[in-house]
């Protein structure tokens, strides 16, 4: 990685906000990273990775911030060099049939 690769990748890891649509992550295999997304009463958020060779999703935990507000947390891990996404998508009940209330595709870019 290089230098500019290098800022970017501490930058993600002292990110404590929502992580926004289309945000990239600098990262590398092995490296966990954290997805930042809204909570909402009831609601469920699911992941789906472009390449689950690449990137291995755990499940999501709801975590308070140090400035009090909760995010849910998807911990992605980085598996081999390459471009993969993840898909979250915002659902009021863990049923995939449901309308989808949100989405935020979250790229990483892993070297």
């Amino acid at each position: 990685m290089d230098d500019s690769m290098k800022t970017a990748d501490t930058a993600d890891d002292a990110n404590m906000a929502e992580t926004p649509e289309g945000y990239t992550f600098h990262t590398y295999p092995a490296k966990v990273e954290s997805v930042h997304l809204p909570t909402a009463a009831g609601n469920v958020w699911t992941a789906t990775p472009s390449d689950p060779a690449l990137v291995e999703v755990a499940p999501g935990t709801d975590e308070t911030m140090p400035d009090g507000a909760v995010h849910h947390v998807v911990k992605v891990t980085p598996k081999a060099s390459g471009n993969a996404t993840v898909k979250f998508e915002r659902r009021a009940t863990a049923n995939a049939s449901d309308p989808v209330l949100e989405t935020r595709t979250i790229n990483f870019m892993v070297h």
